[in-house]
């Protein structure tokens, strides 16, 4: 495994049967703290532990053979990455102007409802609060949203550049060609408006 100064992350998993995933991508997004490439090295010895993956050299992975777990996993990751990239979407649109966070909440529960009635997702847990309030709170820590105090009242503001970064992360994780669509079209609009 590349892991230098526990920054640069040189993990190439291309041959993952489609997913394409540079774990560099997430140093656009965040700074990591050298304390992060020994907990990451720790999951993906687990993960080889457990025939998730196969580390085939030294940059790249492979899925293992465990596909019961991994089905699992998937199953319960799902929700998580559906509501954090729906509220991701939700930022884009909204929050690029200050909005309090009742505000994001409301309206990404609204979108995220939608999904499911039209049936582009599947899992109701993708409804839960708790999964926005937790990415709100994370994508603070990340600077891809910032926390603003103003007369008494905590709004939100949403870093474009970065939460575009982190959209497109998620979209090619989640499965779903609704909010892939979407995705692609805040990614036109994010290039138009840097022309």
């Amino acid at each position: 495994m590349n892991i230098r100064n526990g920054k640069d992350w040189a993990i190439d998993t291309r041959g993952w049967k489609g997913w394409t995933m540079d774990i560099k991508g997430w140093k656009n997004i965040g700074q990591l703290t050298p304390g992060d490439g020994k907990d990451f090295h720790n999951a993906l010895s687990q993960c080889e532990h457990l025939d998730l993956v196969k580390i085939v050299s030294p940059t790249v992975l492979r899925l293992g053979g465990n596909h019961k777990l991994r089905f699992l996993l998937c199953h319960l990751l799902y929700p998580f990455l559906v509501g954090s990239l729906i509220l991701c979407q939700v930022l884009l649109q909204v929050a690029l102007d200050p909005c309090s966070e009742r505000r994001v909440l409301q309206v990404t529960q609204q979108r995220a409802e939608q999904l499911l009635v039209s049936k582009e997702i599947s899992h109701p847990y993708s409804l839960c609060l708790e999964v926005y309030t937790c990415t709100l709170q994370s994508l603070v820590s990340l600077q891809a949203v910032h926390k603003i105090k103003r007369s008494g009242q905590v709004l939100f503001q949403g870093q474009e550049g970065k939460l575009h970064d982190i959209v497109q992360l998620l979209a090619g994780l989640v499965p779903t060609s609704s909010l892939d669509k979407l995705a692609s079209k805040l990614h036109q609009l994010h290039f138009r408006a840097k022309l």
